[in-house]
Order: structure tokens, then C-alpha cells, then sequence
């Protein structure tokens, strides 16, 4: 047991130290020793294996069977050699001819050693021969193989991971996790036995704000998460790629630790995918409809398409803002009755459909079918898209989420589900009520809900706006017209008008942009050099461009600052 547990057997794999395999076969296996060349060029071994060969293969021709065990050794200790440089042994001298990288292959070589040398292009390696009194390692595991057929079985394969989604958190994983979290199980333990706290141990927080229900720690109705479980948590609510107000608003109502809403702030900031696909600031509200009084009063309904090679059928009820999304094949009246029957015949008929001037709403085919059911239809201004904006901002968010998550394997189809699920359960900017609660006058169930011992209690959540402000030095993104990102980052150089500022990119060119035309971002965001931008953005040093952006107005004193209100 001793010489196991010393580092005499086994060391650490070291991509920087020189790699050598050694490979030999016997009549009936094949062995292979990986190992690394220490400094003081004494060999020291990384991984052994063997393999006992299958009756097939031990009718090979013992060249075969040699160039079989280089083989397997490759395939074994592939995580290992993939990409690196290293050295063959092997003490069939014939081997380091056919099998040299450095020459080509014989005429007549048969056809199974031409498959071996076309495998072992991928690789970068030289080969050597060992004499077989100085190979006993690898001659040794050749020759006591493994009995259990592992041909099948890969080392990789034991971390590969089939599923899609991970399990929800429950209520008996959060007490667990609680018990070993060390503030928590102490906080715990002193409110079982009715003693007072210190303020610094329950963070400063009325001590009879604090419970236990089912061996969780709640603050209220909320669940107090420890730390193990945190990152796990805010990746839920980070699911969907929504802003930090949104992930506030679900936060609050169930669960809560020091500094959550900080925490959330990061998580929301330092994810690259949302900084990228951010919209513009938020422009003057151009048209107010009359409110609605109830669910389904009047809804509003757009395309958007084609994107991702999908069209989307988006309408959202103007009361609640609940949305529908379907992804359908074609824009065609019959596809769009089509959806718009399942819609009325769960949730009801509207009394007004909003709708922009495409042809599929004007079509006679689908006039009369809102003719038919009672429901009247109006349009857009020609050229004017915000009339419909409750449409249009959902085509927004939708596209936004897509493009932030199309980076995982799932179809797109459940990526539109996942948005409309946590899209549907946050409190609305406008409303500050989730969507689900005005259209059902209840939240409706998610997974986060799995870890509260007990039902959940409604909640009503305030937004602030920030107000950002623009200085000489300050990280911010300014938008970008060419290339696959919306946004690019850099810093504020100097202010060149009331309104205007030159930036200095990562890349270092400069470029100079209109306050619309970029966001304060976080400083941790990864620098990005690889833009494009077109020839006329890069600002001209010998140009004075303070001429070209001079405010019209007369004496107008330039401020200090510009700010700006952006939505969270």
C-alpha cells in the first residue's frame, strides 16, 4: 500500500515535459505504456493499458499485430496526444519505415497498414525501435493482458453526459446543501434552540424575520440558498438570457442570500451572448393605445422571419402582455388561421387584432375568418412598425434569446418554449406583474418553484431606472454596422459634442459615436479585437471633429456629463 501511494507508480500527466508511448504485441495482446522524460531523463509513467486480442485479430501477421498495438495505444491515450508532439517505441524495426511520418508508404503495402498510416496522419509524432530487452514494460502488459473485453469502452465515455437538462433543485437537496453550509447550519441550529443571534451571524437581519420549515432556512417566504447551491440558482434565473431586473423580480419572490442582488447583477453584466445582442437605448414612445380592461381585450400579432431558417407567429395580449410564439413553415393565411384557432379556442376570441400591413393579414382568406368569429381587425400606418409595438418589442426579445442561446445542442423549438416559460413568469417592465398572473390571475408553476418547502406568495416588485453616466476612461459598448455582432466595446477617449464621443476600441482604432449609440457596460466584459468596421467609422486624426458636431442651438452650455436612462 506504501508503494502506491508514493509518486513511483504514477505521475501527473505535464503537456511542457516530452511524451513517449510504448507499444508491443504478443500472440494473443497488445501493450502500451504512457510516460513522460524528466529532466533528468529518467522515464516516469502516466498510464498503462492492455487489451487482450480478439480471435480475428490474432490471426494477424505478427507485423500487423505490432502496428494493431501503436494503434490502440493512440486511441487509448487520445485525450493525452491529440495536439501534442511525441515519440513511438517500439521494437519491430520494420514498423519505422512503413509507419514514418517522414516517408511514404511502400507500393505494395497491404491495405490494412495503409488504413494504420492514414490514421496516424492526424497525429504529429516520430518513431523509434527499442530493443526487446530494453521494452520489457511495454512487452510485459503485452503479454498479461486484460481478460475483459474493453474494445468498446473509452475512458471519455465514462464523463459523457446524454442529458439535455439537469434536475431542478428540491426542497430536501436545499436543506442538505443548508446543514453543511457553515453560517447557515449555525443560524439554524441557534433558532431550534430559541437563542439569541448575534446581529453579525444573521447579517444584520431581524432575527424574527428567520424560520425553518422542513429543515430549510427561510427569510420570510423566501428560502435562504447557501453558497454551494448559488451559482446553480442564478443560472436558472439567468435561463433565457433576460435582463437583471427580470431576474430581480423572479429572485425576490423565493429566494434570498447576502448580496443577491448583486450577484445578479454580475451574472447578467459578464455574460458576453446578452452584451452582444443588446438592443438600442430606448426611444420616445411614438404611440399609446387605450388601455385594455381585460385579458384578450386586444391583441397585437407580427412575423418574424425568416430567422434561424424558422418563421415565428408572435402575438401577445396587450392587457397582460402574455405571448405566443409558434414556429411554422411558411406565412401563409391558411398556416396563420391555423394558429390562430388553437389561440381562441383555449384562451378565447379578442375583440380587436392588431396587426401590421402584410399580405397574409390583408389577405380576403383571413379577413373573413376574423369577420366570421366577431373580431375586428385594424393596421399599422404604412412604414410606421411602433403602432404595433407590443409585437414588434416580443419579435426583439425573441430574436435576442435565440441568438443567446443558440449556442447549445437543443432544437429550436424547445429553446422558443424555455424563453416563452420564464418570459411569461417575470414581472413586466410596464405592468410590474408577471404576464401569467393578469392573464390566469395566478403565477404559474416553474422550476424554480421546487425548492420552497411551501406554497409560493405573490409579489410585487418596483423597477428604478439608472441613470448612467458618461466619462473620459468609462467601459462602454457603442454600436457596430458591418460583421456578425451588433456591439463592440472600448473606452471613452474624449467628449467631441454635446451629444458625441470618440472611443478607443480594443483593437485600438478610434471611432467616434452618438450617445444613442452606446452603453456603459461592465468593466470585467472580455476584450474583443476582432471588429470590423467600415472605412468611413475610423475617425481621421488630422480632422477637427468637434466642427462637424456642433450643436445648432446657441448658448447652450455643454454639461459635465450626458445621461442617459436605460432600461435595466
Amino acid at each position: 500500500k506504501t508503494e502506491f501511494q508514493s509518486n513511483e507508480f504514477l505521475v501527473h500527466f505535464n503537456p511542457e515535459k516530452p511524451i513517449i508511448v510504448a507499444t508491443d504485441a504478443s500472440s494473443y495482446g497488445v501493450g502500451a505504456v504512457l510516460s513522460h522524460v524528466e529532466p533528468d531523463g529518467t522515464e516516469r509513467v502516466i498510464q498503462y493499458a492492455s487489451q487482450t486480442l480478439t480471435e480475428t485479430q490474432k490471426k494477424y501477421t505478427q507485423i500487423d499485430k505490432e502496428a494493431y498495438g501503436i494503434i490502440f495505444a493512440i486511441k487509448k491515450f487520445h485525450q493525452y496526444l491529440f495536439g501534442n508532439t511525441f515519440t513511438l517505441y517500439t521494437d519491430h524495426r520494420p514498423l519505422t519505415q512503413i509507419l514514418s511520418p517522414t516517408k511514404s508508404l511502400p507500393f505494395y503495402t497491404a491495405m490494412r497498414m495503409q488504413h494504420y498510416a492514414l490514421f496516424l496522419q492526424g497525429f504529429n509524432y516520430t518513431i523509434k525501435y527499442k530493443n526487446t530487452n530494453n521494452h520489457g514494460n511495454a512487452d510485459g502488459l503485452s503479454r498479461l493482458p486484460s481478460r475483459a473485453d474493453t474494445s468498446n469502452y473509452d475512458v471519455i465515455d465514462i464523463f459523457q453526459i446524454d442529458t439535455i437538462e439537469t434536475l431542478p433543485i428540491t426542497a430536501q437537496k436545499l436543506a442538505e446543501e443548508s446543514r453543511k453550509d457553515l453560517g447557515i447550519s449555525k443560524l439554524i441550529t441557534s433558532l431550534q434552540v430559541q437563542k439569541n443571534i448575534p446581529k453579525d451571524e444573521r447579517w444584520n437581519i431581524e432575527q424574527n424575520e428567520f424560520s425553518i420549515q422542513q429543515g430549510v432556512l427561510m427569510r420570510g417566504h423566501r428560502a435562504v440558498i447557501p453558497k454551494q447551491l448559488r451559482k446553480s440558482i442564478l443560472d436558472e434565473l439567468h435561463e433565457g438570457h433576460f435582463g437583471m431586473a427580470k431576474m430581480k423580480g423572479l429572485a425576490r419572490g423565493i429566494c434570498w442570500w447576502p448580496g443577491i442582488d448583486a450577484d445578479i447583477e454580475n451574472t447578467a453584466k459578464k455574460c458576453v451572448s446578452c452584451n452582444l445582442v443588446r438592443n438600442n437605448p430606448k426611444q420616445v414612445e411614438k404611440h399609446i393605445w387605450e388601455p385594455a380592461d381585460q385579458p384578450f381585450h386586444r391583441v397585437h400579432a407580427d412575423f418574424a422571419g425568416p430567422f434561424m431558417g424558422k418563421y415565428f407567429f408572435i402575438l401577445v395580449d396587450s392587457y397582460s402582455k402574455y405571448p405566443f410564439t409558434y414556429v411554422v413553415n411558411d406565412i401563409t393565411a391558411k398556416t396563420t388561421i391555423k394558429v390562430c384557432r388553437e389561440i381562441f379556442a383555449a384562451f378565447g376570441l379578442p375583440k380587436v387584432f392588431v396587426t401590421d400591413n402584410g399580405s397574409t393579414f390583408h389577405s380576403r382568406e383571413f379577413q373573413n375568418f376574423l369577420k366570421q368569429n366577431g373580431v375586428s381587425s385594424k393596421f399599422t400606418a404604412p412604414y410606421n412598425p411602433s403602432t404595433n409595438g407590443q409585437a414588434e418589442r416580443f419579435v426583439q426579445t425573441l430574436k435576442k434569446s435565440l441568438l443567446s442561446t443558440r449556442c447549445t445542442n437543443n432544437e429550436i423549438d424547445q429553446n422558443v418554449q424555455k424563453i416563452l416559460m420564464k418570459y411569461r413568469i417575470m414581472p413586466h417592465n410596464v405592468t410590474q406583474v408577471s404576464p401569467s398572473k393578469l392573464m390566469f390571475g395566478r403565477q404559474i408553476r416553474s422550476r424554480l418553484d421546487s425548492f420552497l418547502p411551501d406554497k409560493e406568495q405573490d409579489h410585487v416588485v418596483n423597477f428604478e431606472k439608472e441613470c448612467v453616466e458618461f466619462q473620459r476612461g468609462d467601459r462602454v459598448q457603442c454600436r457596430i454596422y458591418v460583421g456578425k455582432n451588433k456591439w463592440t466595446f472600448g473606452k471613452i477617449s474624449k467628449r467631441t459634442g454635446r451629444l458625441h464621443y470618440e472611443i478607443t476600441l480594443d483593437n485600438g482604432k478610434i471611432c467616434r459615436r452618438h450617445i444613442n449609440q452606446m452603453m456603459k457596460c461592465h468593466r470585467n466584459v472580455p476584450v474583443q479585437s476582432d471588429v470590423e468596421l467600415d472605412h468611413f467609422d475610423y475617425v481621421n486624426p488630422e480632422s477637427d471633429s468637434n466642427e462637424s458636431i456642433q450643436p445648432r442651438q446657441e448658448n447652450l452650455q455643454e454639461p459635465e456629463h450626458v445621461t442617459q436612462n436605460v432600461r435595466p
